[in-house]
C-alpha cells in the first residue's frame, strides 16, 4: 500500500474504534440503567404483595 492509503485505512480503523468504544459506554450505561429499573421494579412488587396481604386480611385484623 502507499502513504497516503495506508494513512487512510489508519484514519479509518481509528474512526471506527473510536466508535466501538462509545458503543461500549452506552452499553454500560443501558446495564446500569436497566439493573436501576430491576431493583424498582422489585421494591413495587414487594410494596403490590403487601398491601395485598392486607387487604386480604381485612379491616380491624392488622
Amino acid at each position: 500500500m502507499t502513504g497516503s492509503t495506508e494513512n487512510l485505512v489508519l484514519g479509518r480503523l481509528r474512526h471506527i474504534s473510536g466508535r466501538v468504544d462509545q458503543v461500549v459506554e452506552d452499553m454500560s450505561d443501558l446495564k446500569h440503567r436497566m439493573s436501576s429499573l430491576e431493583h424498582a421494579m422489585n421494591f413495587v412488587k414487594r410494596e403490590v404483595n403487601l398491601s395485598e396481604e392486607t387487604d386480604a386480611r381485612g379491616p380491624g385484623e392488622r
